[in-house]
């Protein structure tokens, strides 16, 4: 033990000793704390955590080994980051800190490092480790610290970030950061790792769970040793649990399928392996547990081929599809139903057609003959109601026959000759009673240029006119209708004319106008049927077969015009009567009295059309001034075309206070126009025999041109003023006078009215009560025969078996026979001439119609045996 010395025994000489060494030491320190640090990392050390991050590669080893990091190097954090270059910025995967430091424990923190310098990212990308001073990371992050940055890459591809932070200076030496980079590479292998686990892990699960959801049926078979995986769907699809059965081609074969289906599908797949197809679908059926049928829908791919092509592997889904197969089958049972109940509906309407319209022939045949005889004014008044009553019932079975058609979308249009002045003038009578009743004007407008004859289908352009003029009263609110006709393209074979339905009402709003025209254009479909009501929607598919549209124009509180054009052929008969005459009334003046600016418009134009000086005038009191002062000037009015229904002075009064005019020189024709029946206006009307002629509207120009020759007779006055036409018909006449026919028909009202029509034209005729009969009177040779009229619809052998008995004898090989029936159902017009015959006319037969086909065969065959 060493006795310690007491200050007075230390000499001067011990303290100076004592001083020189506390400054030595004192030296010593300042040298220490004023060079930095050098961190490194002890022996050993990074290979036992490379072998430990080996054994246990988790997430839990690389916390462990960053806090090992950590307090070895004596720093404050140690993070592992996921590098994201195309975003320059990184995603943090696990840290460690010695003590809680608030400005890095979110995970975004060094983002701002990051993008502080553009360049950095190129320089991390290189593998460049970046170390930043407290000053920087106070500028960026408000807090102070020593980073560094070092980059892990593989393949020289930078991935991941090891992050260091620590309070003081740090010396790194490079050995050091080599097994930094090390260890952080190690780490960050480890993390990707457990990242893709986890990501399969949630794929396979995400799958699996489909799987169970779906009510499809997963399946993988391995063809080389013959195992099946069976998902859970697959087997509770077919009433299994999960490995209740061996998984194999066996339990496929012989429990799954269906025994009559199970040799099909197994060679069908043999044979999709052996020609090595890469897909296949297939439709079968299998056995549900409780030996129910189930019809599947299944889809394979064959996969992992081996050196020669053939598959090792097929995976595929089986979907159930058992509810679908029986509604097809549902389905196919009901068109089938429907098919016959369709083909029974058709059957019907043929009998029906032909039942109706028998006594309808018979009807209006006989009120033609009946025209014929004489008879008084309230005769003739009556006859006339009666044909229109007659023909408005022919247009209606017409139209219930089409509305079948139009169900099955079968109706093929006529193609025949027809009178447009006929069309207009039968559809005025057709809308008297709703224009009465709503004290509307229809106006109808015809173009000039707007042939008179055509070939067409006119029942179904009628049809079409009055559905749009019927829309127009109901729905417009408007006190006028205006029927419009005009030309607007015409060559040598077709000319299309477009008319239009303009009312003044209410209109259509956009909405309703774009609506309506989506409609129209989806027509075809039921939804757009029922949306737009079956009318609109029929004018629309007969619109379109007669190659036209339908366009709507419309403004609120300005109306609606809808128009529609249609493609007609030329008559052979001609455009109109009129072109033969162009100057033929040039010399007559007339004056238009119509208190409807529009109507005496119109009727103005159709005067001027065929040559006529007309002046118009709006009242009936203004008409009388009117001809009392041209008779004054020496210019007297030749004719007055007076509209019936006017205010205060209607057109029989007004008629009435011309010709009872003691002052006139010159008496004026005056020819009476309405819209109502000549009965309806003359009956019991003394006027009523004041009036020279009467027009029903529209008024066309060939009616006008008629009406005035009627009106003005040989021994009138004005007919030295007028040019006389000549008329076609006298030499059709001369063809048929003496005309040799034979008249097939089984009903004998009908025999009686074809008689009575064909000797007006002094035909002679012949009656056979049905096919057999005709063919037997032919054959006899007994009377040569220059036409026949053959009923299609006869007992013992209807008129298809007569005309090709007919045609195989040579004798009648050339003999004109004309199909005459009652059905006009679809496809009787191609089949009669299939048959042989060379043309087709329905009942009730016109007689017009019937004179006109007699006279054009007869051309006809003149002008071949000519040839």
């Amino acid at each position: 033990m060493t006795k310690k010395k007491s200050p007075q025994d230390t000499t001067p000489e011990d303290l100076a000793a004592r001083v020189d060494q506390l400054e030595r030491e004192l030296q010593l320190l300042r040298g220490q704390l004023c060079s930095q640090p050098r961190h490194t990392l002890p022996d050993g050390w990074l290979l036992n955590q490379l072998n430990q991050l080996h054994l246990e590669h988790n997430s839990a080893s690389i916390d462990f080994c960053l806090a090992q990091l950590g307090e070895t190097l004596g720093l404050l954090d140690v993070s592992l980051w996921e590098w994201q270059p195309s975003h320059k910025s990184a995603l943090r995967a696990s840290h460690w800190q010695a003590k809680s430091l608030p400005a890095f424990n979110s995970t975004e923190w060094i983002q701002p490092l990051l993008q502080a310098d553009d360049e950095l990212a190129y320089r991390i990308g290189n593998g460049r480790t970046q170390i930043f001073s407290p000053a920087e990371t106070r500028e960026l992050l408000g807090s102070s610290c020593h980073i560094c940055l070092i980059p892990l890459q593989r393949h020289h591809l930078t991935e991941g970030l090891l992050v260091l932070l620590n309070d003081s200076p740090v010396d790194w030496p490079p050995e050091t950061l080599a097994s930094l980079r090390t260890l952080g590479t190690a780490l960050y292998s480890v993390y990707e790792r457990e990242t893709r686990l986890k990501r399969l892990v949630d794929r396979d699960l995400r799958f699996q769970y489909a799987i169970e959801a779906s009510r499809d049926g997963l399946w993988d078979w391995n063809i080389i040793t013959g195992e099946i995986f069976f998902s859970r769907s697959y087997l509770r699809m077919l009433g299994y649990k999960h490995d209740s059965l061996p998984t194999n081609i066996h339990t496929l074969r012989h429990h799954f399928l269906h025994p009559e289906d199970a040799e099909r599908v197994m060679t069908q797949y043999q044979a999709a392996i052996d020609n090595h197809r890469p897909y296949m679908n297939l439709e079968f059926r299998m056995l549900h547990r409780d030996g129910s049928e189930l019809w599947i829908y299944s889809r394979a791919k064959f996969v992992e081929p081996d050196a020669e092509g053939r598959p090792r592997r097929c995976v595929g889904v089986n979907a159930n599809i058992t509810d679908f197969v029986r509604a097809q089958e549902e389905l196919l049972a009901a068109k089938t139903q429907a098919d016959i109940a369709n083909r029974t509906k058709g059957e019907f309407l043929a009998r029906m057609s032909h039942e109706i319209r028998t006594p309808m022939n018979a009807i209006i045949g006989l009120g033609h003959l009946l025209q014929g005889t004489e008879l008084n004014e309230q005769q003739k008044s009556y006859l006339g109601s009666m044909t229109t009553a007659a023909e408005s019932l022919l247009h209606i079975i017409n139209q219930v026959l089409d509305f079948s058609k139009i169900e099955t979308g079968k109706i093929i249009l006529e193609n025949s000759h027809f009178d447009l002045d006929q069309v207009f003038e039968k559809l005025s009578r057709l809308f008297e009673i709703s224009a009465l009743h709503k004290a509307i004007d229809i106006v109808y407008d015809i173009g000039s240029d707007v042939p008179r004859f055509l070939r067409g289908d006119a029942s179904r352009l009628s049809q079409i006119i009055s559905h749009l003029i019927t829309n127009a009263l109901q729905y417009s609110d408007s006190q006028q209708v205006v029927v419009g006709v005009k030309n607007v393209k015409h060559n040598s074979q077709y000319i299309t004319l477009e008319f239009t339905i303009t009312d003044f009402g209410v209109g259509l709003e956009p909405e309703q106008l774009e609506q309506l025209q989506q409609v129209l254009n989806r027509s075809n479909n039921a939804e757009a049927m029922e949306r737009s009501g079956y009318g609109l929607s029929i004018c629309n598919h007969l619109v379109a077969m007669m190659n036209g549209r339908i366009h709507i124009n419309s403004q609120p509180g300005q109306g609606c015009k809808i128009s529609f054009t249609a493609r007609f052929e030329h008559s052979h008969l001609g455009a109109r009567s009129l072109q033969e005459q162009p100057h033929a009334l040039n010399n007559l003046r007339a004056l238009i009295v119509d208190d409807n600016a529009i109507a005496r418009n119109i009727i103005a134009s159709t005067a001027h059309a065929i040559r006529l000086r007309a002046d118009t005038t709006d009242s009936a009191a203004n008409a009388l001034l009117k001809v009392r002062e041209a008779d004054a000037q020496g210019k007297p009015y030749h004719l007055v075309l007076m509209d019936y229904k006017m205010p205060h002075i209607d057109g029989l009064q007004a008629t009435a206070m011309i010709k009872q005019d003691p002052d006139l020189q010159q008496m004026p024709l005056v020819l009476l126009i309405s819209s109502y029946h000549k009965d309806e206006i003359f009956k019991g009307d003394y006027k009523a025999s004041l009036a020279d002629g009467f027009l029903n509207k529209p008024v066309s120009e060939s009616r006008l041109f008629d009406s005035i020759y009627q009106a003005i007779g040989a021994d009138h006055p004005f007919y030295s003023l007028i040019h006389h036409p000549h008329s076609d018909s006298h030499e059709d006449d001369g063809l048929l006078q003496g005309l040799q026919v034979l008249v097939a028909e089984d009903n004998l009202v009908n025999q009686q009215v074809m008689q009575g029509i064909l000797r007006k034209k002094g035909v002679v005729t012949t009656i056979a009560n049905n096919g057999r009969e005709a063919v037997e009177i032919l054959q006899r040779g007994d009377k040569r025969f220059d036409l026949v009229l053959m009923d299609l619809e006869m007992p013992e052998m209807d008129g298809y078996q007569a005309t090709q008995t007919l045609r195989t004898d040579a004798r009648f090989a050339q003999l004109p026979i004309v199909a005459v029936t009652a059905q006009a159902i679809r496809g009787d017009r191609e089949h009669c001439l299939a048959a042989g015959m060379d043309a087709y006319l329905t009942k009730p037969i016109m007689p017009d119609l019937l004179y006109r086909t007699l006279a054009q065969l007869l051309r006809a065959q003149l002008a071949e045996d000519k040839t």
